[in-house]
C-alpha cells in the first residue's frame, strides 16, 4: 500500500502511522540500512503527525504539487514539527503521492536532533530551510503556503507576539495562511492572540 492511499483510507492517526511504519522499515531494509534503532508506534505518532496535518492543509488549500514542490512555511516553535530539522515533515508530499512535492520552510531554528537522525540521513529525507520572521513578512522568500501552528506551553510573549505578526502580514500578503495545533488549550490561546487583528 502506497503512503497516498493510507492516507486517504486511514481512520485515524494511529493506522496512518502502521502503515507509515510498515514503508520506513521496508525502506530500511530494501536500502540495507543499518540501524540499531528501534521504529515503534509510541514513538512514530509523533514524527508522522507533523506530516499528516502539513499534507491535510495542503490538501484544503487546493494546491497543485503536481506542476512543483509546495514551499510550506511552518511559523511558531512546536517541538514536533522541528525534530530532526523537518526532515519528517517532508513526508507530506508522500501522503499527497508526491515525494518531494512538500518543502518545508521554519521560522524557528534549533538542533533538536532525535535518536533518530541517522535514519533521516540514510534515507535521504530533507530538512527544512531556516528564514527568518523578517524575511517571511517581507515575502524575501518564496512561500506558497504558511501554517501557524501554536504551542501554548512552549511559546514566551514575545515569540507569541512575532508569530502572531508573521502569521497575520502572509495572510494579508495573500499567501494562504492557517492556524492550528495540537491540542483544544493551544487553538484556545492562539484564537485569543489572532482576535485583535481579525
Amino acid at each position: 500500500m502506497s503512503l497516498a492511499h493510507a492516507f486517504e483510507k486511514s481512520k485515524n492517526l494511529g493506522d496512518l502511522t502502521n502503515a507509515w511504519l510498515r514503508h520506513v522499515k521496508k525502506e530500511v531494509e530494501d536500502r540495507k540500512i543499518d540501524s540499531s534503532i528501534k521504529l515503534q508506534i509510541d514513538n512514530a505518532a509523533s514524527l508522522v503527525a507533523p506530516a499528516a496535518l502539513v499534507a491535510t492543509i495542503v490538501r484544503h488549500a487546493e494546491i497543485d504539487i503536481a506542476v512543483r514542490p509546495v514551499r510550506v512555511l511552518l511559523i511558531g516553535s512546536d517541538p514536533l514539527m522541528r525534530l530532526d530539522h523537518s526532515a519528517w515533515t517532508s513526508f507530506a508530499g508522500d501522503f499527497l503521492d508526491s515525494p518531494g512535492g512538500v518543502q518545508i520552510l521554519l521560522t524557528f531554528e534549533e538542533e533538536a536532533l532525535t535518536s533518530l537522525n541517522p535514519m533521516v540521513q540514510a534515507l535521504g529525507l530533507t530538512s527544512c530551510q531556516v528564514i527568518s520572521h523578517e524575511d517571511a513578512r517581507a515575502s524575501a522568500a518564496p512561500i506558497d503556503l504558511a501554517i501557524w501552528v501554536h504551542p501554548a506551553t512552549e511559546s514566551l510573549e514575545l515569540d507569541e507576539l512575532e508569530n502572531t505578526a508573521t502569521a497575520l502580514a502572509t495572510f494579508r500578503a495573500g499567501i494562504p495562511t492557517f492556524s492550528t495545533s495540537f491540542n483544544d488549550v493551544d487553538i484556545l490561546g492562539q484564537n485569543y492572540l489572532l482576535h485583535p487583528d481579525l
